[in-house]
């Protein structure tokens, strides 16, 4: 028998509302869950639900209340489970901006555990690492930024190289921020070390199989000089150049000197791009890259004869064609020389160029020089017994007079 609720004066509830009861320890409820304090913190825990307020109560609800409670299960619990990955991926990035604030011997253990909490989460820690998120920028953007020149330890090089390790694969943005905050520091140094790891650096396919590496052999050293006109010296050691010109078809080499980041590149020509050479020749050409001020440059690459002075032949009944090429070697060759300067425009990324008529890159076929063709040669002189070239580049950021003083 149903008996009419006669409503009290000031009874608030409305006269259609279901009939109160408790959850029972069955039901599948789930409260949402309480915002957590997202200070740092190495322990990253998975909050845990509060009992249900009536798990002692031992009464079951209505059926139809049961229904719609298990209408809603699935809504709940992809709530919840939503707002817990985003509390840890807030906790991981305050931990990620305390490490690069203030890095110390903890910060790869710190990283560590980061790295397993989102991986337990379904998070991807190599996009936070890449995320621009700290004041507009990535964390390992501000790990290279901040690190101590004199500390070579966890505090320095360790971490970034850690940090771009945990971040593969790099997209094209971030590779571009990292050149950046090299470039801003002139960290030629940090440089080319970044340059020898597989997540910075890739080598090609085909390189991958002829050096049987996964990084840049290519040495570089560069010099920057006492002068007015921005004057720097970068030695380059180019392991199986010849080799690699044949089935890669180009050889970049990439350095930081002056507050820019050049491109040397040797290539060979599509007959297209490099119009002062034909099809198929040997080109060396000298580029700036992204974020890097357009210029005026005056410069000479060097390689010099590697033949060692042999001795006399040893046998006076020793054949003619000995004799002669014995006369022949003790006459070193002539150092190649290849002039690359900008002309009536100054030299500018690719990036400038689509808003202002600079010059793109400074291109010379080898050939131009006397013995520069000789390169292309089994045997050559120019290439070391190892199959290594060695070249200088000695350059001036000043306008081209009528002839190049280089320092």
């Amino acid at each position: 028998m149903i008996i009419d609720k006669q409503l009290l004066p000031d009874d608030p509830t409305p006269e259609d509302a279901p009939p109160a009861y408790d959850y029972s320890s069955s039901s599948s409820f789930v409260p949402p869950l309480p915002e957590k304090d997202a200070g740092p913190s190495t322990e990253l825990k998975s909050p845990s639900l509060p009992p249900s307020p009536s798990s002692s109560s031992g009464l079951s609800p209505p059926l139809v209340a049961k229904k719609a409670s298990s209408k809603g299960k699935g809504r709940w619990f992809n709530f919840g489970q939503s707002k817990a990955t985003k509390e840890v991926e807030k906790t991981v990035m305050n931990l990620i901006r305390d490490v690069v604030k203030v890095p110390d011997a903890a910060a790869l253990s710190v990283l560590r555990n980061c790295e397993e909490a989102c991986a337990s989460h379904n998070l991807s820690f190599a996009s936070l690492l890449q995320e621009q998120s700290i004041e507009g920028r990535s964390a390992i953007y501000w790990a290279i930024i901040k690190r101590p020149r004199d500390q070579p330890g966890p505090e320095g090089l360790e971490l970034v190289e850690a940090m771009l390790t945990m971040a593969m694969p790099l997209s094209d943005a971030a590779v571009s921020e990292i050149r950046l905050a090299c470039l801003q520091t002139s960290d030629e140094v940090l440089f080319q070390r970044l340059r020898r790891t597989p997540a910075f650096s890739p080598l090609s396919g085909k390189d991958e199989i002829l050096l049987g590496a996964n990084i840049p052999p290519d040495e570089i050293v560069v010099q920057e000089l006492a002068g007015n006109q921005g004057e720097f010296i970068a030695s380059f050691r180019i392991p199986q150049f010849q080799r690699r010109m044949r089935v890669s078809k180009q050889v970049c080499l990439e350095f930081i000197a002056r507050g820019r980041m050049w491109c040397l590149k040797f290539l060979e020509s599509d007959g297209i791009s490099y119009h002062m050479a034909e099809k198929g020749a040997w080109v060396v050409s000298l580029s700036l890259m992204d974020h890097s001020p357009p210029t005026w440059i005056d410069s000479h690459l060097l390689i010099d004869d590697t033949r060692r002075q042999p001795g006399t032949p040893s046998s006076s009944k020793a054949s003619a064609k000995s004799i002669i090429n014995g006369v022949l070697e003790n006459k070193s060759m002539p150092q190649i020389e290849l002039r690359l300067k900008t002309s009536g425009e100054q030299l500018a990324p690719l990036e400038l160029n689509r808003q202002h008529d600079f010059d793109r890159h400074i291109s010379v076929s080898l050939s131009k020089s006397q013995m520069g063709h000789s390169l292309q040669f089994d045997g050559c002189t120019y290439i070391a017994s190892d199959g290594s070239l060695t070249a200088r580049l000695e350059a001036r950021l000043a306008k081209p007079d009528n002839e190049c003083i280089i320092c």
